[in-house]
């Protein structure tokens, strides 16, 4: 009689049934991507898409974040082009030309064009008019205080009784220009281009006129107390009772010039060129300050 076997116990036939093969398992398994190329290939396309998808979105935002920026771009006195990063400040209707009385505290007018434009009275402190084109622009009684106006070109531009004090002019085109009266305390000349200029009664106070040209410049009257006229041509230029106490005059070329009158109390005039044609002051030896007589 052969022995009968038992059913299995439920409980004990799920503990004996094996594990399932991780293939067959309907979750994510790294084992079952690897085998299965097509898989493969379709997930590194899909990622592929995805990376190119995401630069092209990244190249078009810095595109739009560029075309949102204003670049400025201009030439300077030595014809090299310079660009800026920065958008121009928005100017009131009508200017240029009528700019007069104008709020441009500040602005960003770099490169900017203000040819024969009317800016009387204008408030320009602390304005960028780097390489700014001011030709013939009236700028009579305007605030130019702390403004930078370096390389800008302000050939016969009127200037009359305009504030200049700690402005940047240097390497300035400001030939023939009307300054009379104009305030030019601290303000940074170096270099700048003031031939036939009109400075009568103008103050330049302490300013930095090293290497500057001021050929024909007439400077009646004006005051350049403790400025530094060092290597300056002053050349035929006008400056009776001129105060220059305390002011550098090293190797300023003083041929023709007339100083008649003028206050040179402390100024210092080693290596300053002069001619017959140089008018002293009443008194002063050119030999015994330093000063040298040129043919």
């Amino acid at each position: 009689m052969k022995p009968q076997h038992k059913p299995a116990d439920n409980a004990t036939s799920q503990q004996r049934a094996p594990p399932p093969h991780p293939i067959s398992d309907n979750r994510f398994s790294w084992r079952r991507f690897k085998d299965q190329p097509r898989a493969r290939k379709r997930a590194l396309a899909i990622l592929a898409l995805l990376g190119a998808l995401a630069l092209v979105a990244g190249l078009a935002y810095i595109l739009l974040f560029l075309r949102s920026l204003d670049f400025t771009c201009t030439r300077d006195a030595r014809g090299q082009t310079i660009c800026y990063l920065f958008s121009p400040h928005p100017l009131p209707a009508g200017c240029p030309p009528d700019c007069a009385g104008a709020d441009l505290h500040e602005a960003n007018l770099i490169g900017a064009s203000f040819v024969e434009a009317d800016l009387s009275a204008a408030d320009l402190g602390r304005a960028d008019l780097r390489t700014a084109t001011l030709i013939q622009a009236d700028l009579s009684e305007a605030d130019l205080r702390r403004a930078d106006l370096r390389q800008a070109r302000l050939i016969s531009a009127l200037l009359p009784e305009a504030d200049l004090r700690w402005a940047l002019l240097s390497e300035a085109d400001v030939r023939r220009a009307n300054m009379e009266r104009a305030d030019l305390s601290q303000a940074d000349l170096h270099e700048a281009d003031l031939s036939v200029a009109q400075l009568r009664w103008a103050t330049l106070t302490g300013a930095d006129l090293s290497g500057a040209d001021l050929r024909e410049a007439n400077m009646l009257e004006a005051t350049l107390r403790d400025a530094d006229l060092s290597g300056a041509s002053l050349y035929e230029a006008l400056l009776i009772r001129a105060n220059l106490s305390g002011a550098n005059l090293e190797g300023v070329d003083l041929r023709r010039a007339d100083l008649h009158e003028a206050d040179l109390t402390g100024a210092r005039l080693d290596g300053a060129q002069y001619d017959n044609n140089t008018r002293w002051p009443e008194g002063l030896d050119p030999v015994v300050a330093g000063a040298v007589f040129v043919y």
